[in-house]
């Protein structure tokens, strides 16, 4: 009882300071720091202090989209049904918000989600700050970190009726923001434990989302070792939509220089920038295309073929292929390519390679002895003995 009657103080106390930011930016009694910068956004925004309803963004059939091809979304929606029950019985909505702030899942007490629908704080509302101010979706995600927003501390006349716990969902590779899980009820219904629920929910779907990415992870791993057994002559890199160096053929590092591949391994836009940004392209628009990327960094790039990797729905990855012959997207896409032939059997004897075999392959890799010795099975200090044979002039 003495815990509400302190919250019914505070509430009072912030209301007043909201009605003098309103009028004209500043209050005498400030609210929290980040409660008080989030206002100043939301007048700078030019958000109306007077708005009942956030705005739709997403129709039916992209919630479904996001529901069944996103992870956060396949993840989030069994993690939500399974916690529904608790939900429901202490009277509050949960919810599972994307990145932008944007719900695309609800679950919970059924009056309660029918009030809060009168609002809009239902699958396919915008709850992102910069457009309705502080909520328990949109902060959190502004300030990387759980946040409770307690009824008067919402910028917006409609959302102070509520009482909203938000915890982001981070993404088990990077890091990096993938959503937000939002915990509603009436601001008379203080839960003391609501908090701890938010986070411990979201804390159980970055496991599930851990888990997830490494078995599809797997997937793309064991895609990149049967593409290799059908063409060992290609060089060959696979990297993630997260942009993570999954696996690359034994030639890459002397291609592109070990310590490039080393670092691409922890984040591929860090050393090849150009590439990744075409790799991005590739695997949003399920199509390949030959990139030329001519530096003197990786001169060898500008040869090669980007094809996309599609496992699930939502498991993807990109090929780099340096191509030493033809390949083509059908190929990749039924994962039963035609075998490659070898220009030339491996041969331990210099007599029995022909000066016009070490030619053609150092033709077809533009000069670069390190793959033409790998394809002709011979030691670079061999071609370079014949390289340098076939310099003098005649009659020596």
């Amino acid at each position: 009882m003495n815990t509400l009657r302190r919250l019914s103080s505070s509430q009072k106390a912030i209301q007043q300071a909201w009605h003098e930011f309103v009028v004209d930016g500043r209050c005498k009694t400030l609210p929290r720091e980040h409660i008080l910068h989030a206002w100043q956004c939301a007048r700078e925004c030019g958000i109306d202090p007077a708005r009942m309803r956030a705005p739709t963004v997403y129709d039916e059939q992209q919630i479904e989209q996001l529901l069944h091809t996103e992870n956060l979304g396949i993840v989030g929606r069994k993690v939500l049904e399974k916690m529904s029950a608790v939900v429901e019985g202490t009277g509050h909505v949960m919810v599972l918000a994307d990145d932008k702030g944007r719900i695309v899942y609800s679950v919970g007490h059924k009056k309660i989600q029918g009030e809060l629908e009168k609002i809009n704080f239902r699958p396919g509302g915008d709850w992102c700050q910069s457009v309705v101010g502080p909520n328990g979706i949109g902060t959190p995600l502004a300030l990387a970190q759980p946040e409770n927003i307690n009824g008067s501390e919402h910028y917006c006349a409609g959302w102070k009726p509520w009482n909203c716990y938000g915890s982001p969902v981070h993404h088990p590779a990077d890091h990096s923001l993938l959503g937000c899980i939002d915990i509603t009820g009436p601001v008379h219904e203080f839960q003391s434990q609501g908090m701890a629920l938010v986070v411990s929910i979201a804390q159980t779907i970055e496991a599930e989302l851990a888990l997830l990415h490494m078995q599809q992870r797997e997937k793309l791993r064991q895609y990149f070792y049967h593409f290799h057994q059908q063409h060992p002559n290609d060089s060959v890199m696979l990297v993630d939509s997260c942009g993570q160096l999954l696996e690359h053929t034994s030639d890459m590092p002397d291609l592109l220089g070990s310590e490039r591949i080393s670092s691409a391994r922890r984040q591929f836009k860090q050393p090849f920038p150009a590439l990744w940004r075409i790799m991005q392209t590739v695997m949003e628009a399920g199509h390949g295309c030959d990139a030329e990327i001519a530096t003197h960094h990786y001169p060898y790039l500008d040869k090669c073929t980007l094809l996309p990797v599609q496992c699930d729905a939502a498991c993807s990855a990109a090929l780099v292929i340096v191509t030493r012959s033809p390949i083509s997207q059908s190929e990749v896409r039924h994962t039963s390519p035609s075998p490659i032939t070898p220009l030339c059997a491996a041969q331990d004897n210099l007599q029995s390679i022909k000066d016009d075999v070490i030619q053609q392959a150092l033709e077809r890799n533009r000069g670069n002895v390190s793959m033409a010795a790998r394809v002709l099975g011979i030691n670079r200090s061999t071609i370079y003995r014949r390289m340098k044979h076939l310099a003098k002039p005649s009659g020596h």
